[in-house]
């Protein structure tokens, strides 16, 4: 599976409060289907990805402050330091054009306006269901994830996109085939252990 230092998941930081609890996503393409969870804590996060049969395929330590990501291998006990300079923080891309509609949708109890973003030279469009709503959802870091360049590509474009979070994204042929899709079935807010977002004792960083 593909991971893509771009999606630049956004520098969508929590805003107005400091959100403590979790994200579940479930995200789609033609090969696979998985889950993603975030867990936040102020500047810490926590992105752990599952597959089809809930077995754990990644897992990275971010801290916002410090601007440090780790890629945790639980099962070789062993860990590296991503550059945190990959995730991208804006785009500025002429060829794609964005339409922010007018268009709502009510998914998980929240309603969601549509963004659109199309690029003709990659015969793409994005569907982007979003809401101001807080907790914000660091969406930058789905760089880490998914399995599309142009997911992350196409947001990081878009003007004033900050604050805002992406409940629901569709990627499409522009005739109208699905590509992937990402969507947020929970948001959760509940007390979260420190030791979650430390490298756990006894790992060893990669090349040490």
């Amino acid at each position: 599976m593909k991971a893509v230092l771009i999606f630049g998941l956004l520098i969508i930081s929590l805003t107005s409060f400091a959100f403590e609890g979790e994200f579940k996503l479930l995200r789609q393409n033609l090969y696979d289907t998985s889950t993603i969870i975030y867990y936040v804590k102020g500047d810490l996060i926590r992105i752990e990805e599952y597959n089809i049969n809930n077995r754990l395929i990644k897992s990275y330590l971010i801290n916002q402050k410090d601007q440090k990501i780790y890629s945790l291998n639980s099962s070789k006990k062993m860990f590296k330091e991503i550059p945190y300079h990959q995730v991208k923080e804006s785009i500025s891309d002429q060829s794609i054009k964005i339409i922010k509609t007018e268009n709502t949708k009510v998914i998980n109890g929240i309603v969601c306006e549509q963004w659109r973003a199309r690029n003709t030279s990659k015969n793409t469009e994005i569907t982007y269901w979003v809401s101001p709503k807080n907790p914000v959802l660091p969406a930058k870091f789905l760089s880490l994830f998914s399995t599309s360049n142009n997911i992350i590509d196409f947001y990081m474009s878009i003007p004033e996109n900050n604050g805002f979070t992406p409940f629901y994204i569709i990627e499409r042929t522009l005739v109208r085939n699905e590509r992937e899709s990402i969507k947020i079935s929970a948001i959760t807010s509940k007390p979260l252990a420190d030791n979650l977002f430390i490298v756990p004792s006894g790992y060893k960083k990669l090349g040490d």
